[in-house]
């Protein structure tokens, strides 16, 4: 009901201002990592909190998002505004199977993903367009940010020429109960494109070996003091 009687801009609105005060203090850092003269890339755009603050900071946003119910969402709140693109981001071009989890409400509009890791109880399959990011030959890139529970390094992958070529600022979604890897091994894979990783913590942007991440991401899951967003800026060459 509440879907129907509010237009879909007032939700994402509604939606922003809840993720800022108690969710993702990141999204309050865009005006310091994006460039506002270059393209931004919101990958796993889900209702598009991050797309619609993107497109406050900087020209051009494209969004990519394969749940079909969260792409309506996105296309009634922010179609004309974003490139939006129906496709899952991978390393790989072609089809694959999106997992989508399912409540006592139904199927979730979260938590969808490629990957199967992590999966539990009821869960329904979506097939999805999977393409990399180098084959869409987005130029001019500045900013990406990539939450796609789990299937993050896999994005990743699929960009190396496009992190080669345009260096841009990464926000990355790294949660080792997604991935089943130790934490500091998705940080270090991450950065081996020539970045440099940190987060959020204490007020300020913190390199990440000095966070007791066992303390703050290992025994910290869905606590308020969880750090799972990491920041990526681009080596000096």
């Amino acid at each position: 009901m509440r879907h129907s009687l509010v237009p879909a801009d007032i939700q994402l609105r509604w939606r922003v201002w809840q993720s800022l005060r108690h969710g993702e203090p990141e999204l309050a850092l865009l005006p310091e990592l994006v460039d506002p003269q270059r393209v931004a890339i919101d990958v796993g755009a889900n209702a598009g909190v991050w797309s619609w603050s993107l497109l406050r900071a900087t020209r051009e946003v494209h969004a990519f998002e394969p749940n079909p119910k969260m792409y309506s969402r996105l296309e009634a709140a922010l179609g004309g505004k974003v490139h939006l693109h129906t496709v899952a981001l991978s390393d790989t071009t072609g089809e694959a199977e999106f997992i989508v989890p399912k409540t006592r409400r139904g199927y979730s509009n979260q938590h969808g993903s490629l990957s199967r890791l992590g999966t539990n109880g009821e869960h329904g399959i979506v097939r999805v367009k999977t393409c990399r990011l180098d084959d869409m030959d987005i130029r001019n890139v500045g900013f990406m940010k990539v939450d796609v529970e789990g299937f993050e390094c896999a994005v990743l992958a699929g960009a190396t020429e496009t992190l080669r070529r345009e260096r841009p600022v990464l926000v990355v979604e790294l949660e080792e109960r997604h991935t089943g890897r130790p934490i500091a091994d998705l940080i270090t894979e991450v950065e081996s494109y020539g970045y440099a990783g940190s987060a959020w913590f204490n007020g300020r942007l913190t390199p990440w070996r000095d966070i007791d991440l066992k303390t703050f991401h290992t025994e910290a899951v869905e606590t308020p003091r969880y750090v799972f967003n990491f920041v990526f800026r681009p080596l000096k060459d």
